[in-house]
């Protein structure tokens, strides 16, 4: 069976990250999930929690439960993940968070799907004069997180929609990007689900990325 990896931002597993992976990978590709904190207590996560705004990153836990996590040591820490599942015989892995990662570039078969993301929407706007749709997760940190998608090439709508929305929320976020008029939307967070894609597409009538999915594929086809 072919194996490919995922690095969650907290503890293995991600039953639902699983899930959104498992849907394009299939049942033939085995999912090894690792992540930085595992087997840390909630005491050992506090005392590591970020001391700036900036550094933070919302990571799910295994119960369900969520926990703030810093950036620069999930950083610190992904590349021995990566080795340790190179040396299983894992060759292909993915990080899940799309934030940008410039200090993990380097790392051999490692997807990142914010990166990867990127590369798809440049791809497919027109040179000048696009208009790109942005979801994000947290609406007030909008600012830090909106700043990858700002290019010269293309206008930038944002829209904040936490991935727990309820339909309603969701459709009404949609209404409001809509009556903006992107060419192409991106869902910017590896936790939205297919069905949340869906709707935004129905409602603002715009393809939308999604990042789980555009990873999983990549994944896929390098795995062979």
């Amino acid at each position: 069976m072919t194996a490919v990896g995922a690095i969650v931002l907290g503890q293995a597993p991600d039953r639902a990250l699983e899930r959104a992976l498992g849907e394009v990978l299939g049942p033939e590709v085995e999912i090894v999930m690792r992540g930085p904190f595992d087997g840390a207590t909630r005491e050992e996560l506090a005392r590591l929690a970020p001391r700036e705004p900036t550094d933070a990153l919302t990571a799910s836990l295994p119960d369900g439960t969520q926990a703030i996590v810093s950036h620069a040591e999930v950083a610190r820490r992904a590349p021995r993940l990566v080795q340790g599942l190179r040396e299983a015989g894992v060759g292909v892995t993915v990080l899940a968070c799309t934030t940008a990662w410039p200090e993990l570039e380097h790392l051999p078969d490692l997807v990142l799907p914010g990166r990867l993301a990127l590369a798809v929407v440049t791809a497919l706007l027109p040179p000048r004069g696009g208009r790109l749709g942005v979801c994000l997760p947290v609406p007030e940190r909008i600012p830090h997180q909106v700043t990858p998608w700002l290019s010269d090439a293309w206008e930038v709508a944002v829209e904040g929609l936490p991935p727990a929305s309820s339909d309603a929320e969701i459709q009404a976020a949609a209404a409001r990007l809509r009556a903006k008029r992107p060419d192409l939307v991106v869902m910017d967070c590896m936790t939205y689900t297919r069905r949340t894609r869906d709707l935004v597409v129905e409602v603002c009538g715009a393809p939308a990325l999604l990042p789980v999915s555009l990873a999983a594929r990549v994944m896929l086809e390098l795995a062979g």
